[in-house]
This record gives structure tokens, sequence and C-alpha cells, in this order.
């Protein structure tokens, strides 16, 4: 009867515990004098996001590109960078993005990050900034009440 009880009270506590984290992972590295960026999103909810960008889910690609741009800023020591959409793969959970980095910086000593992906239409969301650059690795977290970071090498 213990052990019955004991396993009862441990699942409503799951459950009672449980919630929903709303959060996407934005990657920045370089490999051989190139730089990337790897986003992770939950499915369900970018695809929630990008109903204003997309009312036709057959132009997905062009949809990426137009909310990653409308969405996302970085900067390399001070200069734009620009997001060149390279591929995507759907997992049945999430979503993984892929985008090269354009940029005339060789040697990045600061990336400015304004990132409102996903920030306004779901609540409590948040974006895990990572860069993995001259041989360091730093990461961020960013919300609706921060949306931009300088990271410093």
């Amino acid at each position: 009867m213990r052990l019955f009880a004991f396993i009862f009270l441990y699942m409503i506590s799951k459950l009672l515990l449980a919630h929903d984290v709303r959060m996407a992972v934005f990657e920045i590295s370089e490999k051989n004098n190139a730089f990337d960026l790897f986003v992770r999103f939950d499915r369900e909810d970018l695809l929630i996001a990008l109903r204003e960008y997309c009312p036709d889910y057959n132009q997905l690609t062009d949809c990426f590109v137009e909310y990653m741009d409308s969405n996302l800023n970085l900067q390399f020591n001070g200069q734009p960078v620009e997001l060149v959409y390279d591929k995507h793969l759907f997992e049945q959970d999430f979503v993984e993005l892929n985008f090269q980095l354009k940029t005339s910086e060789s040697l990045v000593k600061t990336i400015k990050v304004e990132n409102t992906c996903m920030i306004q239409s779901m609540e409590g969301h948040l974006n895990i900034v990572k860069s993995m650059l001259n041989g360091r690795s730093r990461s961020f977290r960013l919300d609706k009440d921060r949306v931009e970071t300088i990271i410093r090498y």
C-alpha cells in the first residue's frame, strides 16, 4: 500500500510541476574562416509564429528567410552581417535552420545580437544565444525584457 501511495504521489507531483519550456537556441560558430548560424526552434511554436509571414506553407524556405531577417539582427565589430539561408530540417518536435553569415570581418571582437524571434508571439519565450569563436564559447539568455546583447571576445 505504501508503494502504491508513493507512486501515486510521485505521478501527481510530476503532473503539477510539469511546464512547457518555450525556448529557441541560436549558435554562432566559425569553421575554416566561414561563419555559420544554427537555430533550433520548437516546431509547433515556429509554425504558429510563421502564420504572419507565411499564409501558404508551400513556400517555407522564403518564410524562414523573411522571418529571420525581420526578427534577428547581427553585427560583427559594428558591421552588419547578412544571413544566407543554407538548409532546414524538420523533426517531430523541432525545426533546425542553418544559415551562412556573410561579413567582411575576419577577426570578430564583438557580436551585437538583436533577437525578437518568437518573443512577441509566445508568452514566456527565451532565446539562448551561444557563440563559439576565437576558441571561446559564450552564451546569453534573451527574453521580452532583454532582446539585445553584445558578446565581447
